[in-house]
């Protein structure tokens, strides 16, 4: 992959020593050609500088966590509770366990299957359990085309029937990834499929529930959040000279100004020129919802404060009147799901394993909780993306984190051939 770099000389000569050095030389990087496909998003090159509106998700993206040390105490957390039940899960964490960690997979209940899926559908590895399944058992259990109908079903409906879908799940992010070696060892531990799904679940709310278990990780920011690095917060003031900034997330109003202070400052609301907690996503970006000031009051947007609730298209509808023409707005997220999946306006998909798998330059700290032998690269297998990975491909950038951009001027143009597959348009009325 190389990144294309267009900037008058005397602009380049003027930038720091490492940022010449980069223009001059570009970088090539090892990426699978499947990745250099034209996507939805990738028309034109990236040029931040032209967008008049830039939102960013919280957890994972402006703000980062030690992976190793959260999916830590999320597996000694579910495997103590399960414990103290009926299994005899191993108690910590070895490094065969963490080997075997990796979001994105399909669960299948009913089998007590877990299952690496291609965009189209192709069940390409598979696990009973701990289990390595061969590719001749998984044709016995999901025929020929390795295929899956439910799992199609939802593949046909571009997923706004997947939340409907019970005898499925995936633990598709950060908050959750760790579950794959607890569910693992919970099938291994022999009981009904019911069973297992559902002591594994509960034990999943349980964790999320424990106040305690909470104010022990806010407690110790420090060895569970990242500090934000002092260019990614720079960056983002040089950003908010030109364009409104907003911090959209999902978290509650009580819980996010203690993960941005921890991550980003004791002024981190300066950093934006308005907040919006408990966001509900994905429908923010594809549903019509009226905002609601922090008291539960329905109120008109604008660009100061804080809101809850709301969507993106009323922040485009206002900004439109300031404009006086149509907006280009720009999200930064990590999530498929929640962040990529029915953004209906330009996004940048921020991919940890991008590092981690060595795909882009730099040694990612939690690496061997990020790469898997067993299920290989999040974003692919082979020459294919996956059935999340098509997603974040098809992204206007791909990027491990925030720091790649704060590195380089606001007002760069670069390609990338970092590009993916363009899923079918999405219907309007999606979650």
């Amino acid at each position: 992959m190389r990144f294309i770099f267009s900037l008058p000389l005397n602009s380049v000569l003027n930038q720091t020593p490492t940022i010449a050095k980069l223009l001059a030389a570009q970088i090539t990087l090892k990426v699978p050609s499947f990745l250099r496909m034209a996507g939805k998003q990738a028309h034109t090159g990236l040029n931040l500088s032209k967008y008049d509106f830039i939102g960013f998700d919280l957890d994972n993206t402006l703000c980062t966590y030690n992976l190793k040390n959260l999916f830590t105490n999320h597996y000694n957390y579910l495997s103590s509770y399960l414990n103290r039940t009926s299994y005899n899960l191993p108690t910590e964490l070895n490094p065969d366990l963490v080997d075997f960690i990796s979001r994105g997979l399909i669960i299948d209940v009913e089998a007590m299957n877990l299952l690496k899926v291609l965009a189209d559908g192709e069940i390409v590895r598979a696990c009973h359990g701990t289990k390595v399944l061969s590719t001749e058992d998984i044709v016995q259990k999901y025929g020929k085309k390795k295929k899956w109908k439910p799992l199609d079903e939802v593949i046909a409906s571009n997923f706004l029937n997947w939340k409907t879908k019970t005898e499925m799940y995936s633990f598709m992010d950060f908050t959750d990834a760790s579950v794959t070696a607890v569910y693992a060892l919970a099938v291994d531990s022999g009981f009904p499929s019911q069973k297992v799904w559902f002591d594994v679940i509960e034990g999943l709310k349980t964790m999320y529930s424990d106040e305690d278990w909470l104010k022990n990780l806010l407690n110790n920011h420090k060895l569970f959040m990242n500090e934000t690095s002092k260019k990614v917060i720079n960056w983002i003031k040089e950003l908010k000279k030109t364009k409104k900034i907003a911090l959209i997330t999902s978290n509650y109003s009580e819980l996010v100004p203690q993960i941005a202070s921890a991550c980003l400052g004791s002024d981190w609301k300066k950093l934006f020129d308005v907040i919006i907690y408990d966001a509900k996503k994905p429908g923010f970006f594809s549903r019509t919802v009226p905002f609601f000031d922090l008291e539960g009051k329905e109120t008109t947007f604008s660009f100061s404060g804080c809101y809850s609730g709301g969507c993106m298209r009323t922040i485009q509808e206002t900004l439109a009147k300031e404009l006086n023409r149509e907006p280009l707005c720009l999200y930064f997220g990590d999530s498929p799901y929640h962040d990529f999946m029915f953004t209906e306006i330009d996004y940048i998909a921020i991919i940890e394993e991008l590092k981690a798998e060595g795909l882009f330059p730099g040694n990612h700290p939690s690496a061997e909780f990020l790469s898997s032998t067993v299920w290989g690269p999040y974003l692919y297998e082979g020459e294919k993306p996956t059935l999340f990975g098509k997603f974040a491909l098809n992204s206007k950038f791909c990027a491990p984190d925030l720091d790649f951009f704060a590195d380089l001027p606001i007002n760069i143009e670069f390609v990338s051939q970092l590009r993916g597959v363009s899923p079918q348009s999405l219907p309007r009325n999606s979650p």
